[in-house]
């Protein structure tokens, strides 16, 4: 159906995902305010592969 968004917080940071097909689950992926809470660089960003 429509994407879900799925938001984690903690602290200042915001990690959002949205799954827009089944396929493709993670369509977007966004930190906000450090980039280096997210453990995998390369993943920032939106459209990654599957």
């Amino acid at each position: 159906g429509s994407p879900q968004p799925f938001t984690l917080s903690k602290g200042n940071h915001t990690l959002r995902l949205i799954a827009h097909t089944p396929t493709s689950r993670v369509g977007e992926v966004v930190v906000t305010n450090d980039p280096a809470w997210w453990p995998l660089e390369g993943f920032r960003g939106d459209n990654l592969p599957v």
